[in-house]
């Protein structure tokens, strides 16, 4: 193996390490909030609210405060986020609706919006925050879906809003939300990420 695959396997061990982590923090966060409100926390929790209502549960190093670009942060005029074939840039969209970054450099971004039956609740997490590369879905971003029945879901998995790995986890897709359903791979193949590019 070369000097760079090497670099890159460990980088990517350390990738799979913090979306693990990650996954099992917001769970955690999630049942807490719902202990200490007294009812299941679910998709229809509030419009643009669960972003800071969660802050508490977390350790922030810095929050984003939106729409409000500082250098650690998403913002939709520049941060480019690619896809999972790195062809296009990400869908902006779904990870608009507050974020922060943590003490462990992991960034947090929410998309909290909807009405209806179709209450769309999402949190993208960067695993090694936006100065790192490759900023790509499905390689360092990752997402996650809270379900109207208050599960806290892997993206792809059954029940989440992108199923359909052709389009959502592809190498020869060009969907803007190409990446998104990845989650549930990368958290459950122990070959993921060693078929990822070199």
């Amino acid at each position: 193996m070369t000097v760079p695959g090497i670099i890159n396997d460990t980088r990517y061990a350390e990738i799979q390490a913090s979306l693990k982590k990650n996954y099992s923090v917001i769970s955690q966060a999630f049942k807490k909030m719902s202990e200490e409100k007294g009812y299941t926390i679910t998709a229809s929790y509030g419009n643009l609210i669960l972003a800071e209502d969660m802050k508490k549960y977390f350790r922030i190093g810095f929050d984003c405060k939106g729409y409000n670009y500082n250098q650690y942060c998403y913002h939709p005029t520049k941060t480019s986020y690619k896809t999972f074939s790195g062809t296009e840039q990400a869908a902006n969209s779904i990870i608009d609706d507050g974020g922060y970054m943590t003490t462990d450099g992991s960034l947090y971004l929410f998309e909290n919006a909807g009405g209806g039956n179709r209450h769309t609740t999402y949190i993208t997490v960067d695993t090694n925050s936006i100065k790192k590369g490759p900023n790509r879905w499905g390689y360092d971003l990752f997402t996650f879906q809270l379900t109207n029945d208050g599960k806290f879901l892997p993206m792809g998995a059954p029940d989440t809003h992108y199923t359909d790995m052709d389009t959502y986890c592809s190498k020869n897709s060009s969907s803007t939300l190409n990446g998104i359903a990845c989650t549930e791979k990368a958290l459950n193949d122990p070959n993921y990420f060693k078929n990822l590019d070199k």
